[in-house]
């Protein structure tokens, strides 16, 4: 009895393995929420990412929770590589198990191409093997010669510098090349960080005509809430996002910086779709989960603002689809959800067992068409100066800048681009006293220690704390910050 059942268990073993999918998680960086034209953008084209939201499910209310720190990525890729929320996280993943390492314990073969922006420890660590890792930030332009890292034999070493070339390609060609490599062994995790569209703005010529007619001019229209100027000093004006053209904005040079933002785009969506392709090709997308998101969103000019560093719609919310087996096709869901749920969503799709420090929760639920009871509110921050709850269609955000205090309220379930601030609406008293009561409550939920922001906020019980809760020192003013 007991030989047949240690023979049944020998079978069953590889059986379980085989049915683990494959995992490639594509993350851009500083793509909008909208950027996706199936998902109702009339401008920008998106041919491959378009068939993952026909494949898959697209996250409409997927959001990042914000930064302490003036290069969002920086914070938005390590809460999800550690499953950590914005009190917790590391800016370097020290001391924390990432997701590569999770899913090499549990017998996948981790490869990685593309922006890291973590730390060269936690690369070595993800990763059993990577090649052409690109900077964080390419000053000189995504064409221009730079150097990259490789992860091999458990050592990580610099790579040839390479001669110049769109970023977009060289990260996109290493992915295409794994996949068809790819001997059939092990089940693969298959990370790809395009640095496009982050500036400085360089595109291939060939996706810029696409936005432009035939005089060269831009033919892509201004933002939702597009103006010259924001109402009032955020804290952020002086970072370098937010100089990359001068003040009062101008319609036109904006629409020409945002031509080449949408070539960008569609031309990662393109390696987008040459993925799928080989995926199809090879037999392997019926047994492979494909996650595309982003880091974050950006301004481009809604609000008066450019950048990352705030915490409107349009720089919360991420593009986040995700295609695979038992994934309910072509549906979307206003289920609200973090990046950092996609640690657990991929260790469960993985069998493996997500440590202690993974917060959030598996969105399997959601993906395969069960019923499940998510969040019923979101809690962001940026830095010391601003943070802001969402809860049941109203959005309440709240600064603190050197002292001045500015507060906005937002209907946004009627109000999507955050245009009718109604925090000075006698009739919204109760409704702001009461989301500011909430605030406090998701405050204590994710342990916001931050005394250098709710010290003087106006309401709320004052903190003990007056530091950066990350074990950091105080934060520095960021109003001067340089973005890494």
């Amino acid at each position: 009895m007991l030989k047949r059942i240690s023979l049944f268990l020998l079978f069953l073993v590889p059986a379980l393995h085989a049915e683990r999918p494959n995992i490639i998680l594509i993350e851009s960086d500083d793509q909008r929420p909208d950027a996706i034209a199936a998902l109702g953008n009339p401008t920008v084209k998106t041919p491959g990412l378009d068939r993952l939201v026909g494949s898959g499910m697209a996250f409409t209310n997927a959001r990042n929770q914000g930064s302490y720190n003036a290069a969002v990525c920086v914070a938005s890729r390590s809460m999800l590589q550690s499953g950590q929320s914005l009190w917790h996280y590391d800016d370097n993943l020290q001391g924390r198990v990432t997701l590569g390492e999770l899913l090499q314990k549990a017998g996948y073969h981790t490869y990685g191409t593309g922006k890291w922006h973590n730390g060269n420890e936690s690369l070595k660590r993800s990763f059993t093997a990577a090649d052409n890792i690109t900077p964080g930030f390419l000053p000189k332009g995504h064409d221009s010669a730079f150097a990259t890292l490789t992860v091999h034999d458990g050592k990580i070493a610099k790579g040839a510098n390479v001669p110049p070339r769109l970023s977009t390609d060289l990260i996109g060609s290493t992915a295409l090349d794994f996949l068809k490599g790819y001997d059939g062994g092990k089940p693969f995790f298959l990370y790809v960080g395009f640095n496009a569209p982050h500036d400085p703005y360089t595109a291939d010529k060939e996706y810029e005509k696409l936005y432009r007619d035939a005089s060269g001019k831009s033919t892509v229209p201004p933002p939702p809430a597009f103006r010259p100027n924001h109402g009032f000093d955020p804290g952020v004006l002086k970072i370098r996002d937010e100089v990359l053209l001068p003040r009062p904005l101008d319609p036109a040079a904006l629409a020409d910086q945002n031509a080449i933002y949408d070539a960008m785009i569609s031309h990662l969506d393109s390696w987008v779709g040459k993925l799928q392709d080989e995926l199809k090709t090879r037999g392997l997308d019926k047994n492979t989960l494909v996650v595309f998101t982003s880091d974050h969103g950006l301004a481009r000019g809604s609000h008066g603002l450019l950048g990352k560093q705030n915490v409107y719609e349009h720089t919360l919310k991420i593009p986040f689809v995700i295609s695979g087996p038992g994934v309910a096709a072509g549906k979307r869901t206003d289920n609200a959800v973090y990046n950092f749920e996609l640690y657990r969503t991929i260790a469960d799709y993985a069998g493996a067992k997500a440590p202690d420090q993974a917060e959030g929760f598996s969105i399997r639920p959601i993906l395969e068409g069960r019923e499940f009871k998510g969040r019923d509110a979101t809690y962001h921050g940026y830095t010391s100066l601003m943070r802001a709850v969402v809860v049941d269609g109203w959005k309440l955000i709240e600064y603190r800048v050197r002292g001045e205090r500015h507060t906005q309220l937002f209907h946004i379930a009627e109000d999507r681009t955050e245009e009718k601030d109604l925090s000075a609406n006698p009739a919204q008293a109760d409704r702001l006293k009461s989301l500011r009561e909430r605030m406090i409550v998701e405050r204590d939920r994710y342990g916001d220690e931050d005394g250098d922001f709710w010290n003087g906020i106006g309401f709320g019980k004052p903190l003990a704390k007056t530091s950066n809760p990350h074990g950091k020192p105080k934060p520095k003013d960021h109003t001067q910050e340089e973005e890494r």
